[in-house]
């Protein structure tokens, strides 16, 4: 029987970030429940391109005192585990079934809109599966230490956004706040390792 595992050394560095991130989440003794996740839609920035298709949910962390903090939370309609919908498809309606053919076709991205959003909302549970609650804590200390840690200019500079732009402050804005919500329930130094672990994902 082989019972050989991949070491660390072998794996690549964002699955030891995400292994990490785990760990710490656990160590702290944090909590998560995630709640709302629904289809939506973003409109469009730019004449001629398509709206952004997304699944929208909110992740509420708790820590050992009961303090919490809510962070909303978007994901791509890919990041799913399309793999895993098809299987239990197959199983449960069958490979000749139209519901099949729309798994397979959403996994080639050749669904019709339409047809894209009724399965989605199908399978909102699949998205809700595959976030990380961990993950999730970790983006937002990454994005309010980058907004805390820089001047607007300089972080304009960074991210490509326009310093006359009333929307680009606006997002500057949220970031900082987002430094200040996390902090609701880690201290400086963890906010820190999550930040820097959410860079390496």
């Amino acid at each position: 029987m082989n019972t050989t595992t991949e070491s660390p050394a072998t794996l690549p560095d964002y699955v030891i970030a995400k292994q990490e991130l785990k760990a710490l989440f656990q160590s702290l003794g944090l909590k998560a429940t995630k709640v709302g996740a629904h289809y939506a839609e973003k409109p469009a920035t730019t004449k001629g391109d398509k709206p952004w298709a997304h699944v929208a949910l909110t992740v509420i962390v708790t820590d050992k005192t009961g303090n919490t903090v809510s962070m909303p939370y978007k994901m791509g309609l890919g990041l799913a585990d399309w793999r895993n919908v098809l299987r239990k498809t197959a199983i449960g309606a069958g490979k000749d079934s139209i519901e099949y053919r729309r798994v397979k076709l959403m996994m080639q991205n050749r669904l019709a809109s339409w047809a894209q959003r009724d399965l989605v909302e199908k399978h909102l549970s699949a998205y809700v599966t595959k976030c990380s609650p961990a993950e999730v804590l970790a983006f937002h200390c990454r994005e309010g230490e980058d907004a805390s840690s820089q001047t607007f200019a300089d972080w304009c500079a960074e991210y490509g956004y326009d310093e006359d732009s009333r929307k680009a402050e606006a997002t500057y804005r949220a970031c900082q706040d987002a430094a200040t919500t996390v902090r609701k329930v880690l201290s400086r130094a963890d906010v820190v390792k999550f930040a820097e672990l959410s860079g390496r994902l």
